[in-house]
């Protein structure tokens, strides 16, 4: 597989979740207007990052069937 390396786009999605999770911990603990601004933040940054990678899983998707069919085609020709 040709996996080259990590996009942009996974490490907003990543990020955004972790900043997500932290907030969410501290809303719960002392619910302020600067956490809640902040889980609203990262929460669209998960929701940009999860749109741009579903082009890119798609792909990834297509690759991996791909590479079935050539190596069922293999195990056929022997």
């Amino acid at each position: 597989m040709k996996f080259r390396y990590f996009p942009i786009k996974l490490y907003i999605y990543l990020f955004g979740a972790a900043g997500m999770g932290y907030t969410t911990c501290q809303a719960m603990q002392e619910p302020t207007t600067k956490t809640l601004i902040f889980l609203f933040i990262f929460s669209l940054m998960m929701l940009s990052g999860h749109f741009f990678m579903r082009p890119m899983i798609k792909k990834a998707k297509e690759e991996i069937s791909e590479l079935s069919k050539s190596k069922l085609e293999k195990k056929e020709d022997k």
